[in-house]
């Protein structure tokens, strides 16, 4: 069952899809921009799972790629972590072509990317409480899971 404050995301985000809603129309409707730039069909390569991803009772939403992408370094990616706060959504983590959160199993999650030119992100995080914390760094590509998701294409 699809907690009714994830709902209306799922719908934001079926509508980006279905109307191929551009960079500026995504942020305005706080969707995540990278689905704009997504090659192949979003209905195919982009899934969503509900899951309690740190045993605390509250069901995190994860909006990811699918094993279907074929973008080598979008294999794996979650495009959004959102969880439940005081009864309302909240985005905990939302990728960027320079800051991406990748799927390692359980509660842990590699963020990779940069800050600027001479600070790279190779962290492992840990979700916890709410949100991410650094356990760690370097994980290794060949250690991210896919996550297992719904395809869009099938409406909740």
């Amino acid at each position: 069952e699809i907690p009714p404050v994830y709902e209306q995301v799922l719908a934001r985000y079926t509508d980006a899809m279905a109307e191929y809603w551009d960079m500026v129309i995504c942020m305005d409707s706080d969707v995540n921009y990278m689905l704009s730039q997504h090659e192949g069909d979003p209905f195919v390569d982009i899934g969503y799972t509900i899951t309690d991803l740190d045993g605390d009772g509250v069901d995190e939403l994860l909006i990811a790629t699918t094993s279907t992408t074929e973008a080598s370094n979008y294999q794996h990616l979650v495009y959004d972590l959102f969880t439940i706060k005081d009864d309302a959504c909240v985005r905990v983590f939302g990728s960027v072509e320079t800051n991406l959160l990748f799927y390692l199993g359980g509660d842990k999650f590699a963020n990779v990317g940069f800050n600027d030119w001479n600070d790279a992100l190779d962290d492992i995080l840990q979700f916890q409480n709410a949100s991410l914390t650094k356990v760690g760094e370097g994980a290794d590509p060949a250690d991210y899971v896919q996550l297992p998701l719904t395809p869009f294409k099938v409406r909740y």
